[in-house]
């Protein structure tokens, strides 16, 4: 009973001020709760009525253990671990021969190797970057006809979804999505789970790709989160109307074109060290973010709220206006902030999503289906 009264305390509370206030007297301090009160009431959130948010359906993301603001660095000595990175990756079929050291040429700054008979490829950073492929998987690939768009997906097939159990024809046989989120798990956990230690990682998505007569590779897309937040990774494509100069953390991205055997491995951004948490003990409710998105996009037709959940959006925090986000140079320092993401279409690349920030209520908005 206790766990309702609240829930109707603050629902009350939220249509007043989203109904009655102006902006300048909406105290968003009084928008607040913690986190147990958020989650404790997630239930009632979908009895909330709004005349441009269906909530019937919505799923909500697991609550986490802790929420904060993040400051981390980007890490600036992954080359000292070079040696452990070429036994983890190439092991007994490494060759001397072709090893190609760092000269300047790339960047970020790393050895190379590639082995032209075996087609075994690796690129390492300082930053923490690293690509591996083998057996000439992605250079096929990505050779082919000029170029791989990889913005057109044959199909994108949610972790967690009914559809894990799809089988698809690769170069090499059948593999379902499952078995390639399973091999990808294992992968990333003997080859890659050594080197950053900090973050957890979750697989998110399967994208299915086309690039043969009825012949498919599946890659598996892994988000990084901390204490059960994931960072936002949904590429923005249309970002005319954001707010905030956030960035996107890409993950790990593993690829297969055969069963039971990761082709290729990327972790193009590199590894975040020396994270602490400055821990909040409150933040904007979820019945409030919902009130602003509410509120914002009042224009709207009515839209489904597919999935809700808490997310960690960054920037570098010499970040000036006009200068290029996202260059994730070694050394770099960052800071993260909660917000609530809250999706109404998730197809890959035709994303459409609200953002609220917990502390200060920002609203920003994104679709991706236009162009």
């Amino acid at each position: 009973m206790r766990s309702i009264i609240a829930f109707a305390t603050l629902f009350a509370f939220t249509l007043l001020c989203f109904t009655g206030c102006s902006d300048d007297d909406a105290d968003v301090a009084e928008l607040k709760g913690s986190l147990e009160s958020i989650f404790e009431n997630i239930d009632g959130v979908r009895l909330m009525e709004f005349d441009n948010l269906d909530l019937s359906n919505v799923v909500f993301a697991p609550q986490p253990t802790a929420v904060g603001v993040l400051h981390f660095r980007q890490i600036d000595d992954f080359n000292a671990r070079e040696q452990e990175v070429f036994e983890a990756f190439i092991g007994s079929k490494y060759n001397q021969e072709y090893y190609i050291p760092d000269e300047g040429f790339y960047y970020p700054p790393g050895a190379q190797y590639y082995d032209p008979d075996l087609v075994l490829q690796l690129g390492t950073g300082d930053n923490g970057f690293l690509f591996w492929a083998y057996k000439n998987s992605w250079i096929y690939v990505d050779n082919a006809n000029g170029g791989f768009d990889y913005t057109k997906t044959h199909k994108s097939i949610p972790v967690g979804s009914n559809q894990e159990d799809e089988v698809f024809f690769t170069p090499h046989g059948a593999l379902s999505v499952k078995d390639a989120i399973d091999s990808s798990n294992q992968f990333i956990e003997e080859h890659w789970q050594q080197f950053e230690t900090n973050l957890d990682f979750v697989a998110s998505n399967v994208n299915i790709y086309e690039f043969g007569e009825d012949e498919f590779f599946l890659m598996v897309s892994y988000r990084k989160q901390y204490n059960g937040i994931p960072f936002s990774n949904v590429l923005i494509v249309y970002n005319d109307h954001l707010v905030e100069n956030w960035s996107l953390m890409s993950g790990l991205y593993t690829s297969l074109f055969e069963p039971g055997e990761v082709s290729s491995f990327s972790n193009s951004q590199g590894i975040y060290g020396d994270i602490r948490m400055d821990e909040l003990g409150e933040i904007v409710s979820l019945e409030a973010a919902l009130g602003i998105t509410s509120k914002e996009l009042a224009a709207y037709r009515p839209l489904d709220v597919k999935y809700i959940t808490l997310e960690y959006c960054f920037t570098d925090n010499a970040f000036e206006p006009g200068d290029h986000q996202g260059g994730f140079t070694a050394g770099t320092e960052y800071t993260a902030n909660p917000v609530w993401v809250i999706y109404f279409d998730t197809e890959h690349n035709n994303e459409v999503y609200a953002i609220v920030n917990t502390q200060t209520g920002t609203f920003d908005f994104i679709d991706n289906r236009r162009g």
